[in-house]
């Protein structure tokens, strides 16, 4: 969001708060994540943002606080969801480790109701596998 703001780009700024919102509407938020969101709202809103600031506990200013510093370690997702196709049909979905190889990958994708459907007369001559994005197997 940071760069959005020094590149006048405050459309992508405002849907990256919209974005937050659809991720964190059904779960309980930490205050230091409420903190950090309104010192974030803070340029584009900062009557509202200073207001609950303080209703939340804030000692200083807002103004005065130090802007949150990005981690691109939180990012990094453990696990991914991959698509599982039989020649180019969705037959199901998997989740899987982040780093997990192609073997076992197939290996499970193999296991899936569906795809045993799929290949109950055929057997699979190719695998496209595109590392956390999807699995087909061409028969």
């Amino acid at each position: 969001m940071g760069e959005d703001i020094e590149a006048f780009r405050f459309n992508t700024a405002i849907s990256a708060f919209m974005e937050f919102h659809n991720e964190i509407k059904a779960e309980p938020v930490s205050l230091g994540a409420a903190h950090s969101f309104l010192k974030l709202l803070y340029p584009f809103a900062p009557h509202l943002s200073e207001e609950l600031y303080q209703k939340l506990g804030g000692k200083k200013v807002l103004q005065q606080e130090a802007w949150p510093e990005f981690n691109a370690a939180l990012l990094v997702d453990s696990e991914v969801e991959l698509v599982v196709q039989v020649n180019g049909k969705v037959r199901g979905k998997l989740i899987v480790d982040a780093g997990e190889e192609e073997a076992a990958v197939k290996a499970k994708a193999l296991e899936l109701p569906a795809v045993k459907q799929a290949l109950v007369q055929d057997s699979v001559k190719r695998v496209i596998y595109i590392k956390g994005r999807l699995i087909n197997l061409v028969v």
